[in-house]
């Protein structure tokens, strides 16, 4: 019995020894990184290259989808210039949708705010945030 107390007591006294002598963790005055809000301006590149299209997420109208206005797309990209609907997808994809439903172009999630285009025949498109 007298084993069992000193050795309870060394227990004690190292448990009281390490919680004296191991550093403290100070606070920190550091934030956490706040999310940033979602990108509402996008330019279409082809290849790489800019296309001069802008396009704009505009008020939600329905389920996942909000309006889209492009500017500068009309004449060179004229079969999508009809996009009227930006469609996101659970999985991060992106759809732009005419105002009849037809997906025009699709989208998947690429790098931070930029997205690329996949489909059959799609053009190499990719759309990626515009900073002014």
């Amino acid at each position: 019995m007298g084993l069992v107390k000193s050795g309870a007591a060394i227990m004690i006294a190292a448990a009281a020894a390490a919680a004296y002598v191991m550093p403290r963790a100070e606070s920190s005055n550091v934030d956490a990184p706040q999310s940033k809000a979602p990108a509402e301006w996008f330019e279409l590149y082809h290849a790489g290259a800019s296309t001069g299209c802008t396009l704009h997420k505009g008020a939600p109208a329905g389920t996942g989808r909000v309006t889209l206005k492009l500017d500068g797309c009309a004449d060179d990209l004229a079969e999508y210039a009809d996009a009227r609907y930006w469609s996101e997808r659970d999985d991060g994809a992106v759809a732009l949708v005419a105002a009849d439903g037809a997906v025009l172009l699709q989208f998947a999630a690429g790098d931070g705010t930029a997205y690329e285009a996949f489909g059959d025949g799609v053009p190499l498109f990719s759309l990626a945030e515009k900073n002014d």
